[in-house]
């Protein structure tokens, strides 16, 4: 296997924005590649996380969609959706594409943009995470299942909110 190593890094300030996710994406990995101080040439394929976008912005197709916005349309992309690890799904992916020789320049990433729909909205979007024959129809989301997750640790090991 060989080493692998970050060598550029990007980012769009968090909030409310206009901009679409994967136009969102493509402004955060434009700063990358400048970071890397490589062309945009030598990134040979691009994995994108995002799990909310067929619902939040009618979009689906969103990691070529990306590459096309950064001038790669060629490029082949890939798009995760693993709920909260989403992202580190597509990293881990990206260091084994490198690590295995397949690849030499991965970009990876992700986007979501959820604060264009109603709250309600956006927690049942990421309730279409959770397991729709048992979780869904108890009415457990994510904050949730973190809130359980948080109390067994308290009962456990005795630790305060």
């Amino acid at each position: 296997m060989r080493r692998v190593a970050v060598i550029g890094v990007g980012v769009t300030k968090f909030g409310k924005h206009d901009r679409t996710s994967a136009e969102l994406f493509a402004a955060a990995a434009a700063d990358a590649i400048t970071d890397a101080e490589i062309a945009p040439s030598a990134v040979q394929a691009l994995y994108f996380g995002n799990v909310t976008g067929g619902e939040t912005e009618r979009q689906l197709h969103m990691g070529p969609l990306a590459a096309t916005l950064l001038g790669l349309p060629t490029v082949p992309t890939t798009r995760f959706e693993n709920a909260c690890a989403t992202s580190h799904a597509a990293f881990r992916h990206a260091v084994m594409e490198i690590a295995s020789g397949v690849s030499d320049v991965v970009l990876v990433g992700g986007a979501e943009r959820v604060l264009n729909v109603p709250t309600e909205s956006a927690t049942e979007f990421f309730a279409y995470c959770s397991d729709a024959s048992l979780e869904q129809p108890a009415g457990l989301t994510f904050p949730g299942v973190f809130a359980l997750i948080a109390r067994a640790h308290m009962d456990k090991y005795g630790t305060t909110e």
